[in-house]
């Protein structure tokens, strides 16, 4: 009788969550977090970013261009957060999404790596708090847009940050070798030119380049290779074949 008391109240529950997280379209993901002093820290940000894509939220990072009448209202979006509660052998995170007042609108499960390369673990334990979104069936209700239906239209098209792009055209051509969690791209000669790893979007991963760490995403069929390089954005156009 216990057991069936606290599946009844788990349902309930989760119908909570998805009511109230169904009055919000939009979600801000910080570049910055509690547990580290990094921008973007092991692409944490944008993970977090992609995963809300892959469940239907319109989610912006808190450096790219977002439409005055999105800013102009607080309360029209969730803040999402992520939380870091690591042993000495587990990477454990979960996401978190607020409302105007700070109040927790929706948590998810813990997810957990005990991979001990960090970059990894992290992507791993993020992906894996990230499963929680399956149950939560999320639907924008209409509820708080704060927008006028052209503003939302134009979030669609807005490019996702002020960038900087550094090559022209398709960009240098690739070629993709699978490795565990991923791939090494190796260029014509063939050296290797960069790693990227597997996130919970199809069309983003993880990216290593020499010095240089971000993702490698898909936009309108064209693969980018975005980082930081002295607080801007920066979008290098790439060819990828698998």
């Amino acid at each position: 009788m216990k057991k069936l008391a606290c599946i009844v109240l788990l349902v309930f529950s989760g119908l909570s969550f998805a009511q109230n997280v169904s009055d919000y379209q939009y979600v801000l993901v910080p570049t910055k977090f509690a547990f580290s002093k990094e921008v973007n820290p092991f692409g944490i940000s944008t993970l977090t970013k992609g995963l809300l894509e892959k469940y239907k939220f319109k989610a912006f990072l808190d450096t790219d261009a977002i439409p005055d009448e999105i800013l102009r209202f607080n309360c029209n979006k969730l803040y999402a957060d992520v939380i870091e509660d690591n042993t000495i052998t587990t990477t454990k995170l979960s996401i978190v999404l607020k409302d105007c007042k700070g109040t927790v609108v929706y948590q998810t499960a813990q997810g957990k790596s005990r991979t001990k390369e960090w970059r990894v673990g992290y992507n791993e334990a993020l992906r894996d708090a990230g499963r929680s979104f399956d149950v939560l069936h999320y639907h924008y209700n209409g509820k708080n847009g704060g927008v006028s239906e052209n503003a939302a239209t134009a979030l669609v098209v807005e490019p996702a940050a002020p960038v900087a792009p550094v090559n022209q055209g398709e960009g240098q051509l690739l070629f993709a070798q699978p490795i565990a969690n991923g791939f090494q791209l190796i260029d014509s000669t063939p050296k290797i030119v960069m790693k990227i790893l597997k996130t919970g979007a199809s069309t983003v991963y993880l990216a290593e380049k020499e010095a240089l760490e971000g993702v490698v995403r898909q936009q309108n069929g064209q693969w980018l290779f975005e980082y930081y390089q002295a607080g801007k954005l920066v979008a290098e156009p790439i060819q990828i074949k698998f």
